[in-house]
């Protein structure tokens, strides 16, 4: 099927998690990691457009999917051959799977979406596939543990087809040129880009990395 328009495919999404209530993805149990924070659609939207051409050889991963709405957008506006999230909440991935399959749209989003529950911290995503095959990882790691941070650096720093990493804080917030160690020796910042979200009233920062390879 064509791809929807930037604004048709944002009121899709909007639509297919309408009936979501906010106490089903917030987490009172003490532990401010499995908070849910969401992209919103109108954020996407500025995110793609940022990001450039996406075609049929990108595979798209979003790690900590939550409901998975960024996956269906990224379906639903792009060409994108596969897009894959990963979610740790088995409750919230449950929700999510159901809300895209009450959906017009839902056949469309799973043609091309992968959508698991499981722990980053137990895969090796640079070596195990589909992960390995990402070429473009969002990654909204503002509420992220450090161990798990850590963990999913020494990941990405070791995925070969990753040409876009984009990450709601700041990777390396301490950088300083020269810097061939970790992360930075494979993945330089590129731009950076006020997304809407829901976890605050105003624009939160996406930072965009690059690959040394990719230019």
């Amino acid at each position: 099927m064509p791809v929807l328009s930037p604004s048709s495919a944002e009121e899709a999404v909007t639509s297919m998690f309408a009936d979501v209530p906010r106490a089903a993805v917030g987490y009172d149990g003490g532990n401010s990691h499995l908070n849910v924070g969401e992209v919103l659609p109108s954020g996407v939207t500025v995110l793609l457009r940022e990001l450039g051409e996406i075609d049929a050889s990108d595979v798209f991963l979003d790690i900590g999917s939550g409901l998975g709405n960024v996956i269906a957008q990224v379906v639903l506006a792009t060409k994108i051959s596969k897009a894959i999230g990963v979610e740790v909440r088995a409750d919230v991935y449950r929700l999510g799977v159901e809300m895209i399959a009450r959906s017009p749209h839902g056949r469309q989003v799973n043609e091309r979406a992968e959508l698991y529950c499981k722990d980053i911290t137990g895969l090796c995503i640079s070596r195990l596939p589909p992960y390995e095959l990402a070429t473009i990882v969002f990654w909204n790691n503002i509420l992220f543990e450090s161990v798990t941070i850590e963990h999913v650096k020494r990941e990405l720093t070791d995925m070969l087809q990753a040409r876009l990493i984009i990450c709601t804080t700041s990777v390396c917030p301490r950088h300083r040129e020269p810097n061939f160690s970790g992360f930075c020796s494979s993945f330089e910042l590129f731009k950076e880009v006020d997304i809407a979200c829901s976890w605050k009233a105003e624009p939160a920062r996406a930072y965009v990395y690059r690959s040394f390879g990719s230019y």
